[in-house]
């Protein structure tokens, strides 16, 4: 029963034509395809073919981001939270996480991990490829250093 209660959340399958890329799509699964690119643009049929598990553990992620935002919106250095990103050529559009302010200000992005998976990312200090490929977008659109 949970699991079709989850099924039932998602996005309904269907045609879409994308007028954006999503930086958050950037170098990662799909979004490494110029094929999707092409196809998302002139207008397709998408499938979420997601499970149940996946379907939870985003809304998982989305409700961590939620009180990790809330929580950061307290610190002194903070700025400003979902700021939007926009470019016109190539099309993008995409939304920062938050603003803070170390002498210059600075654009950050939160993503939630399992644990293992931190754990490793902490002991080597290093993103994965495509978080800071998406973070480097929002830099370059943004002209932050």
């Amino acid at each position: 029963m949970l699991d079709e209660a989850y099924l039932a959340t998602k996005r309904p399958d269907g045609e879409m034509q994308k007028k954006s890329f999503s930086p958050s799509s950037f170098g990662y699964g799909h979004g490494n395809c110029p094929r999707y690119w092409y196809l998302a643009f002139s207008g397709a049929n998408f499938i979420d073919d997601n499970d149940a598990q996946a379907v939870a553990n985003m809304q998982y992620g989305t409700e961590a981001h939620a009180r990790l935002q809330k929580l950061i919106s307290t610190f002194p250095e903070y700025r400003a939270e979902e700021v939007e990103i926009l470019n016109d050529y190539p099309p993008i559009r995409g939304f920062a996480d938050l603003v803070m302010d170390y002498d210059v200000d600075v654009i950050g992005e939160i993503k939630t991990a399992k644990q293992e998976v931190w754990d490793q990312r902490q002991v080597t200090m290093s993103s994965s490829a495509n978080h800071l490929l998406q973070l480097l977008m929002y830099m370059h659109i943004k002209e932050f250093d």
